[in-house]
């Protein structure tokens, strides 16, 4: 079973770490984490980027980076991460960067 995680974000880059944590606690992982940001105004992608390096992934799962040009609101954000999950993607799951998934 190949599932995928679209993490949405704008302006809330400092929750990337609790979200991204939740994710990694799950008992059945990803096999990619795609983070949409949505043409935030503050450091979101610094911390989105951080979020990105091993220490915080140490499972070492693809995490894709997706910078929107344009404020799409949510639903843009979610359709630019579906445009780009795996071909052979079997389940999608959202997630608001602001929020987080129980173990």
């Amino acid at each position: 079973m190949k599932t995928n995680v679209i993490i949405t974000n704008y302006n809330q880059g400092r929750f990337c770490t609790t979200a991204l944590d939740s994710v990694l606690k799950q008992t059945v992982l990803p096999n990619k984490i795609i983070i949409v940001d949505d043409k935030s105004t503050d450091d979101s992608l610094t911390q989105i980027r951080r979020c990105k390096s091993n220490a915080y992934n140490p499972l070492k799962i693809p995490i894709e980076i997706i910078e929107r040009k344009t404020n799409g609101k949510p639903a843009g954000c979610r359709n630019a991460g579906i445009q780009n999950l795996d071909q052979d993607c079997d389940y999608v799951f959202f997630l608001d960067i602001d929020d987080f998934y129980y173990p």
